[in-house]
Formats: structure tokens, sequence, C-alpha cells
């Protein structure tokens, strides 16, 4: 008897959360209540709820972990331990979960638990936006079609040339028509690429100074704009030999590199 312990009026102290005091063979104890338990389990000094609380989920003393990653606090339901994430986060995976993901950019939880993007087409990195995966193109690249990236001419370290340019500064925006002229502006100016429109050009490139140049053809200019994209393999820009000779480029003594570009002779 709980009140009556070793004793007349020797009652048990209720001092125990959550259990109720007994008396077991003349000494007080006590006996928890329903869906608590006794820890630690082999010499019980208290009752805990080993159903909801993250310190004791499932067992006495089993602390349940907060996020590696994301924000919020670690719980406890039906005695598997879980996250409650701060709002506008996901607990991830949905079993188990680690981690609070924002579903609206994260790579690896995009819109829900483990949709992850990717991959990316080549020069191009995945993107997550409102929980959408997609790509973006990496620095120096620009969307074509919406399912590539083509290189962006590099307007401070090149000149341009196109057939129906009529500039002498040879800019994007006013390219000149002469390869030859583009050489020239690209080494007084100090730079070292020289972007040719797609088409025809009809002379004899003297390259006939030290310089360490790389002549890119296949581009398309447009209304200011110059691109690769939708140019296929048949768009490269032809230097085509003069009239009389069978030369279409001289080199100097410098370091040049070709790039999509086709030479011809007159015939």
């Amino acid at each position: 008897n709980a009140n009556d312990c070793s004793g007349c009026g020797l009652a048990c102290p209720n001092n125990v959360q959550n259990a109720q005091p007994t008396c077991v063979s003349s000494a007080c104890t006590f006996t928890c209540n329903g869906n608590f338990a006794g820890c630690p389990t082999a010499a019980p000094t208290g009752c805990v709820d080993e159903v909801h609380d993250a310190t004791n989920c499932g067992a006495c003393n089993k602390t349940c972990p907060g996020p590696t990653s994301g924000t919020g606090q670690p719980a406890c339901v039906a005695s598997a331990c879980t996250l409650n994430c701060s709002a506008g986060l996901t607990a991830c995976p949905v079993v188990g979960p680690t981690e609070c993901a924002n579903t609206t950019t994260d790579l690896s939880n995009c819109g829900s638990c483990g949709d992850v993007c990717g991959p990316a087409p080549a020069n191009a990195h995945p993107t997550c936006v409102a929980s959408m995966c997609g790509f973006a193109c990496d620095p120096g690249f620009q969307l074509c079609n919406g399912t590539s990236c083509v290189p962006v001419a590099d307007g401070t370290n090149g000149v341009f040339v196109s057939p129906s340019g009529s500039g002498s500064a040879c800019t994007e925006t006013a390219p000149c028509s002469s390869v030859q002229a583009g050489t020239v502006a690209a080494k007084n100016a100090g730079k070292t690429i020289v972007y040719l429109d797609k088409g025809t050009y009809s002379e004899q490139v003297v390259l006939g100074y030290t310089a360490t140049f790389t002549i890119k053809g296949g581009w398309t200019f447009s209304a200011g704009n110059w691109t690769t994209c939708n140019n296929g393999l048949n768009s490269s820009s032809i230097i085509t030999a003069p009239a009389g000779s069978y030369e279409a480029i001289i080199f100097g003594s410098g370091t040049w590199t070709l790039d999509t570009l086709s030479i011809a002779e007159p015939n």
C-alpha cells in the first residue's frame, strides 16, 4: 500500500513525473503512466515518452539529430526520429529525414524530396527555379534555342569582320569587311581574337608580323549581335585566294590558330 509502505501512515512520495507512487515489498518505488517508459531501462529514475520525446525517441536516451542542412528542430513521431523544418522548408527524405530542404531551389530535392536536377548540356550547369529543374549557361556562353549553350564573342579581347561590314574599327556593331584589316586592327589594339562572320572573303591575308592570334570563323553577325547558334557544320567562313594566286594566307613568324575556317583557291 503506497499510503502505508513499511509502516502505518508512511506514504510513498509522488515525486516522479508521469508516474504513480507504488510500494513493493515494503519499499517505495513508482510505476510509469501509460505510454511512458522507465528510464534508464536497468534502474529507472524517471518516466519518459518514447513515442514523442526527441531525446528518448523509441528508446531511453535515444536523441534525434537536427538537420544536416537547412534549419529546423529534431522531432519524434510514433517512436521514429523526424524533423520539424522551418517555414518554407521540407524534411527530406520522406522516410528518415536528415535535412530541411528548400524544394523550390535545391538541386537535389527540386519540387519534391529526391528529385535531382541534371545533367546539364555542355557548357552549362543545372538549376532549380520555382521547383522546376533547368539549366543555365556557364560564363562565356549563351542560350541557343533553349536546349544548348554556345560561346559568346569576347568583345574585350576580339575584333570583328563580316563580308557585309564597312567599319574601320572592326567592332561588334561596326565590323570591318577585310580579314587583313581585322588582323591589323587586332595587332594595333593588343587583342588576340579575330571573329569572322560566315561567308566568303576573297583576299590574300598576309600575317607578316610576330603575334599570337586566333582567327575564329563560322559566326553569324545580325543586328549588331554575334552568335554561333544554329550555324551547324556548313557555316564556315571561307578565305579564297584572289585571282591569279594560290595562297589565301601567308604566315609570318607568329603563332596563329585557325578555327572553323575553309581555305580555297579561286577555282
